[in-house]
């Protein structure tokens, strides 16, 4: 784990490529942030979960969008469905979901949150809060604003390019 959070601040402190374009850089330095607050989120569950951001991330919509099915779990957290597939099973194994086949179709899977799941959330989101505080506090209202607003714009507009609709 600590040779990882040397990768992540070396990686954070390295320059960026030279090589490449405005618009290269706009799209490396969203990745760049991504995994540098995944990473910090992790750390900070890390001696209060044992789950990790993205896990806990899963079981969160879950609770909020019990029908979501797992094509929509890859899109909302950008990964592939396997990942997904990958994260629910182990989800399942330490007993956070339980999966059943759905009563009115059998291709599908309903997925249920457990009590331990509940707790988990309850538990781990003043942490995943705190952190998320602390990585955004550099920015002035109105900057979280327009940040906001010019991801939006970006997501938007690669939707369109690759032809899928991405409002829930």
């Amino acid at each position: 784990v600590v040779h990882f959070f040397k990768n992540v601040n070396m990686l954070m402190i390295m320059k960026d490529p030279t090589f490449l374009s405005d618009d290269e850089k706009i799209i490396y330095k969203v990745n760049k942030c991504s995994f540098a607050i995944a990473a910090t989120i992790d750390a900070s569950l890390k001696n209060h979960s044992d789950l990790t951001f993205q896990r806990l991330k899963v079981l969160r919509f879950l609770q909020h969008h019990p029908d979501a099915s797992q094509i929509i779990l890859a899109h909302i957290l950008s990964v592939s469905p396997p990942a997904v597939t990958r994260h629910i099973a182990k989800l399942e194994s330490e007993g956070y979901v339980q999966v059943n086949r759905s009563k009115e179709d059998a291709r599908k899977s309903v997925i249920l949150l457990t009590r331990k799941a509940e707790k988990e959330i309850e538990d781990a989101s003043p942490f995943v809060g705190e952190a998320m505080k602390k990585i955004i506090k550099p920015l002035s209202d109105n900057e979280t604003k327009v940040l906001i607003s010019a991801l939006d714009k970006i997501s938007v507009s690669a939707c369109d390019v690759i032809g899928m609709l991405c409002k829930l």
